[in-house]
Parts: structure tokens; sequence; C-alpha cells
């Protein structure tokens, strides 16, 4: 079977089209043509293929934080804005404030995002004092 990756995002895509079927309260008119069209393109590929074996995936709902809000790039820019090294919290707090979150699980959330990606960008212009509680900077040119 030379088209083994296309078959695999097709019925992946169908799987996700047929859970957001169950759970739609409108548009169900545009998702069940989607799900007729990939059908057919799924039937085009592998002719014997049982699209009505394709379990539905659950759809899945963002419950953290904001939809499309890439918080390492709102921490970079707190540390544009800072006068001095902050820590973590001070960064997640200040988006936090910045973006108008008040949920202590978000805010959580926020930090341990900024932990990970600020120690992975060490070197790339972010600096970390040493020391506790571990402070962060941007490079001066």
């Amino acid at each position: 079977m030379a088209n083994t990756y296309l078959l695999i995002g097709l019925k992946r895509q169908y799987a996700k089209t047929l859970g957001a079927l169950h759970v739609a309260h409108s548009d169900r008119v545009r998702l069940m043509a989607d799900l007729a069209h990939l059908g057919a393109v799924i039937r085009m590929f592998a002719p014997d293929e049982n699209v009505e074996a394709i379990k539905p995936l659950r759809a899945w709902k963002n419950r953290r934080g904001r939809k499309g809000v890439n918080w390492s790039r709102l921490g970079i820019d707190v540390l544009r804005r800072a006068n001095a090294p902050m820590t973590t919290r001070q960064i997640a707090r200040r988006i936090a404030h910045d973006q108008g979150i008040a949920e202590p699980k978000t805010i959580a959330s926020i930090e341990c995002t900024l932990s990970a990606t600020l120690a992975k960008r060490i070197g790339e212009g972010v600096v970390m004092t040493h020391g506790a509680p571990k402070r962060w900077a941007l490079a001066s040119d």
C-alpha cells in the first residue's frame, strides 16, 4: 500500500470530524458533508476500507488558558520591558495581569511553560542568573 501515511491522515481526520459531529449543536450539515467527502476520498485510495468501522475521536477542549496564546512569546515580551532580571513566577503573574487572567491553575500552567521554554532558550538571547530562585533576563547586545 503506497499511500499508507495519506490513509492514516484521512482516517484520523474522519474520526475527528465524526467526534465533532457528536458534540456539534450547529453546523451539523457542513460536518455531514465533510464526512461524506472524507469517506469518498478514503474509498478512492482504499476501495475495500470500511469507513463505518472508524471510531470517533472525542473533541478536545482547551481548559487551560486561552486558545492560540503563546506563553513563551509573551514571556519574552515581558522580559523586553523589564528593567531587572525576573523570576518565572513574576513573569507569569505579569502575563496573567496583562491578559486579564485570575485563575491560579492557569497562572501555574503559564509558570511551568515559561520555566521549560526559557531554559531551552539559554544562549539564544535568554540569560539565567545564578542563585535561587532562578531569574531570567534577555542578553544585551
